[in-house]
């Protein structure tokens, strides 16, 4: 991708915690994009661990389509807008995590793309996977 592309479109994953408890829980990632184009279509996808699953979105510009609650998130929750909100856009999401879990956790293939409106192409940004470690 292109500095300019790349300068163009931007968002990031943002864990609430960096741990998880052995017990089971909750961990809420906020997500927030930026864009400097209009764009016609965006979509966003996080792959969980197993066991992990989808609970809810929240916030100010959650996606039109959203997984549904419950959804395992092992090939990756996908959430898809219709309608495109101004920038810059954020919302929350909270996935479950069974009990019994041991060693890093990763969340992986975190991904977006976002599709120009004014010419169609669809440029792809990529973010790190997200590694959570047992609470101690």
């Amino acid at each position: 991708m292109s500095a300019a592309a790349a300068d163009s479109y931007s968002f990031t994953v943002t864990p609430s915690t960096t741990t998880y408890a052995a017990s089971g829980g909750y961990v809420t990632v906020t997500v927030n994009l930026s864009y400097a184009r209009s764009i016609a279509a965006l979509d966003l996808s996080i792959a969980t661990p197993p066991g992990w699953k989808y609970v809810a979105a929240t916030g100010p510009n959650v996606p039109q389509t959203p997984p549904e609650a419950g959804d395992l998130g092992q090939r990756g929750l996908a959430f898809v807008y219709t309608a495109m909100p101004g920038s810059p856009a954020s919302f929350s999401v909270t996935i479950s995590y069974p009990p019994g879990l041991s060693g890093p956790q990763s969340l992986s293939l975190i991904a977006a793309n976002f599709t120009d409106e004014a010419t169609s192409r669809i440029t792809p940004v990529n973010q790190a996977d997200i590694v959570l470690t047992p609470h101690r």
